[in-house]
């Protein structure tokens, strides 16, 4: 049972440490961004490119911001709470962790 527990929290440790490192010095983590508005001015393609660009650039901070505190309570500086377990146990059953109730606007 310890060496399956082992290898779950080396497992999680590699995922976590991975994703850090791909977000790690980005501008986009750090860039405060407001919700495109709508003038009337610009083509429909460029209010979906600019809308397309807002959603990403939230996705980015908030898969950033979760894996960011999953981080620190296997590094042992943040206590375990019900939103850090529940993205620990989707990561280790290789789902998407239900990011869309901080997603949605």
């Amino acid at each position: 049972m310890y060496g399956r527990s082992l290898a779950v929290q080396k497992t999680i440790c590699l995922i976590v440490a991975s994703l850090v490192i791909i977000t790690q010095g980005s501008q986009l983590i750090q860039m405060k961004i407001s919700a495109p508005t709508e003038t009337g001015e610009e083509s429909p393609v460029t209010s979906f490119v600019l809308l397309e660009r807002y959603n990403a650039i939230r996705l980015v901070q908030i898969v950033h911001a979760s894996l960011s505190s999953l981080s620190k309570v296997i590094r042992g500086t943040a206590l375990l709470d019900a939103e850090v377990q529940a993205l620990a146990g989707a990561l280790l059953k290789q789902e998407v962790s239900d990011l869309s109730v901080k997603f949605v606007p």
